[in-house]
């Protein structure tokens, strides 16, 4: 077993390299090796700028300065500061990431305020910039009027990178801490999924141990997570509110500023250790050496009440009910949903609490939630009343209400013969770039009505399990990440019979155009026709040492022909690239283990030109691999390093997303090109033939054509097509 650590460290927004890991598959190393030493070799000093400060004279005691720095090398969220005012403390405070300062109640007298900056390798701005200024409150106090305090709850997350790697060989360690006061409360995210470089190979799984401590090497979480998975953790209640509700001060701004002082600090100074720590699962020495880690994303968000100072004072909140029965009904299950409205509260901060008489004599425990359901009710007469409190504990006194009779139906409903069935109606399918989304359903039942069926759905990758039975037949998702989703949604009729089959519809939410993807296949003669999904929207690499797995095999000799959403036309430079599935076999050679392909294009998919071709690797290779320089114009060749759900390399760039970028200027001499067949700028089809890699197939010259044709059998492995120039 081979045992691979991860380990981050993070520093207010800046996250740093503790050290440098080997045989990760982003390019985070040498950005960091470059940064490193250009830190090395920084000897100028960083500048120090104040960006606001107070009158020479002014006739208050609160004042405030705020700065900033630059420098050459040192970024500035990465730059410290150290500042004093003379005539208050005259000593230089402790080296801090802070660029504010506010002095509360300065008596009458002159002062001076300095700041100096310092950067990454301990150079100092040797001139700290400085500001003089004079309180003299001779002249008549002001009025001093009361000014409001609320503390609505602000979401943030940190900024971090999409993708990190647990490497195997070094571990990776970085910290981090959260720059905020008044810290409600911290939510910890990993994602992640065993990048299985080659099926056949892999006879185990990779296992993955998420760990978070605090700056006391206290253990805070840890779990275990085997092939793939989402882990969570939530730190809560870090701060209660503050609960100062208003202020005296002779203005708005100066009201702004004496809050200041008012914020918690718990958790704002001292970091969190994370440690990822990654076991290689495989069973097979070759598997195992080739396997370097898994890639994971990590998503940190916190929580902060912020405060908000103002001259209006809160009223208390209003509710409504919208929606739910009134008048007469003759089925025994009500839902009721609502909503609150208030000032200064947003809606995800109001909490509600209800109670439905005469089923129930006291009212619920306050609720995030904006909905209940009842079953089972018994005929009689019932008022149900929900009322809402707001951020500040405002609650509303006029609870709204709505009443309503169950009676029993005259003639009732014939046991259910069969189960409900589901469809749904609308939302996305396929690959959208949406990340808002809205799916609409509708249910059919032999003896239950329409009106009366009731629904529970989840979104596989966001809900972890399903939702309560309710009469909605709509369900929104807002801010979805990039990835890949499955809906599902199911009726329940009244007899409690379920759907056992629940409608479902799978999505992907990518953040590049799908249009510039394969949309369609037109052709095929490979062995495996029920992935030829696999070959639409955007590539999925995974580095230069893996072979992507979503991919669509065209066996020998097999072939692929598809078609896109717009034209490709013969524009500046490279015009399309394509994506198979190639890795290095080492990190030191320019060895690689490809299996080529042809590649045609057509205008109306009978008239197909070859791209020209050369490849010089000079006898059968067996299982070993060919060098990646010998060959030209084939694809197949160049590792796939884009993958369009959990990195932000482009998918239309071949220096960042790799694969193989063709230019149709190559075609300017074919004789299909010449004669008018082939139009290089109106190009639909392309196509890509499967080379045994034996010597049987030919370049362009005449050169037999060799790649790895042990153990592997399948032909390529064609990941996807991207457009770069094309017209609509």
């Amino acid at each position: 077993v081979i045992l691979v650590s991860v380990f981050f460290i993070y520093t207010n927004y800046t996250i740093e390299s503790a050290t440098t890991h080997e045989n990760d598959t982003t390019s985070f190393d040498e950005e960091e090796s470059d940064e490193n030493n250009a830190i090395s070799e920084d000897i100028k000093f960083p500048n120090t700028i104040i960006l606001t400060w107070p009158d020479e004279i002014i006739d208050y005691h609160n004042v405030t300065f705020t700065w900033t720095g630059e420098d050459d090398i040192t970024q500035i969220e990465d730059i410290l500061y150290s500042y004093k005012m003379d005539g208050e403390t005259n000593t230089w405070s402790s080296w801090t990431h802070q660029t504010s300062k506010t002095y509360i109640n300065l008596p009458d007298g002159e002062y001076t305020f300095f700041v100096r900056a310092k950067d990454q390798v301990g150079n100092i701005d040797p001139i700290p910039v400085e500001e003089q200024f004079t309180v003299n409150s001779s002249i008549d106090e002001p009025e001093l009027q009361t000014y409001y305090v609320y503390w609505p709850v602000v979401t943030k997350n940190l900024p971090l990178n999409n993708t990190y790697f647990a490497g195997k060989k070094q571990p990776f360690l970085k910290t981090i801490s959260i720059p905020h006061k008044n810290l409600k409360q911290i939510k910890f995210q990993l994602s992640w999924e065993d990048d299985i470089t080659s099926s056949l190979f892999h006879f185990g799984k990779d296992r993955l141990t998420f760990l978070i401590k605090s700056s006391n090497d206290t253990k805070i979480y840890s779990e275990k997570s085997r092939e793939k998975g989402t882990l969570f953790y939530n730190i809560s209640s870090i701060n209660q509110e503050p609960t100062i509700t208003k202020v005296e001060a002779e203005s708005l701004e100066y009201a702004q500023t004496r809050i200041q002082q008012y914020s918690g600090t718990e958790l704002t100074d001292d970091p969190f250790y994370i440690e990822v720590e990654v076991k290689i699962g495989e069973l097979r020495i070759l598997r195992r050496l080739r396997d370097h880690g898994n890639e994971f994303t990590l998503k940190i968000t916190y929580e902060y009440y912020k405060p908000l100072v103002t001259e209006l004072k809160d009223n208390p909140p209003e509710t409504s009910i919208t929606s739910g029965p009134s008048g007469t009904i003759h089925k025994k299950y009500v839902e009721f949903s609502w909503k609150g409205v208030d000032d200064f509260t947003s809606e995800e901060e109001f909490k509600y609490s209800y109670k439905l008489k005469p089923y129930e004599t006291a009212w619920s425990e306050w609720t995030t939630e904006t909905s209940v359901n009842y079953e089972d009710l018994a005929e009689g007469e019932y008022t149900f009343f929900v009322q809402a409190i707001d951020h500040r504990g405002n609650i509303d006194q006029t609870p709204s209400e709505r009443s309503f009779i169950i009676e029993k139906e005259e003639t009732s409903n014939p046991p259910s013969n069969s189960p409900p069935e589901t469809q749904i109606l609308t939302g996305p399918d396929g690959i959208t770039t949406e990340t808002s989304i809205i799916f609409t359903w509708i249910g059919s039942d032999d003896t239950t009505s329409v009106s009366n069926l009731r629904y529970s759905y989840k979104l596989e990758g966001i809900d972890i399990e399903w939702s309560s039975w309710t009469y909605s037949t709509e369900k929104t998702y807002e801010d979805l990440s990039y990835g890949e989703y499955i809906f599902y949604v199911k009726a329940i009729d009244e007899s409690g019979d379920d759907d056992p089959s629940p409608a479902q519809q799978s999505f992907y939410v990518e953040q590049w155009d799908p249009h510039l993807f394969v949309t369609d296949i037109v052709a095929y003669s490979g062995p495996t026709p029920e992935d030829i999904y696999k070959i639409e929207g955007g590539p999925r690499g995974c580095g230069s040492d893996c072979g992507s797995m979503h991919t669509l095999k065209l066996g020998n000799n097999g072939l692929v022909t598809v078609v896109f959403d717009v034209v490709i036309v013969n524009g500046v430079g490279d015009d399309f690239i394509v994506f198979e599935n190639p890795f290095l076999l080492n990190d030191t050679s320019d060895e690689v283990f490809a299996e080529l392909v042809y590649v045609e294009v057509s205008s109306d998919n009978v008239s197909f030109a070859r791209f020209p071709s050369i490849s010089t690797t000079a006898a059968p290779v067996g299982n070993q691999g060919i060098n990646i320089h010998n060959v030209t114009n084939l694809g197949g060749v160049h590792p796939v390093l884009a993958h369009v759900f959990e990195n932000n390399l482009n998918p239309f760039n071949p220096e960042e997303a790799g694969g193989d970028p063709f230019n149709l200027d190559d075609l300017l001499d074919d004789p299909l090109v010449q004669d008018g067949l082939v139009d290089l700028d109106n190009i639909n089809y392309i196509r890509l033939i499967d080379i045994p890699g034996d010597g049987s197939c030919l370049d362009s010259l005449g050169n037999p054509i060799y790649d790895p044709t042990e153990p592997f059998i399948n032909g390529a492995d064609i990941d996807a097509i991207s457009i770069i120039n094309y017209q609509i």
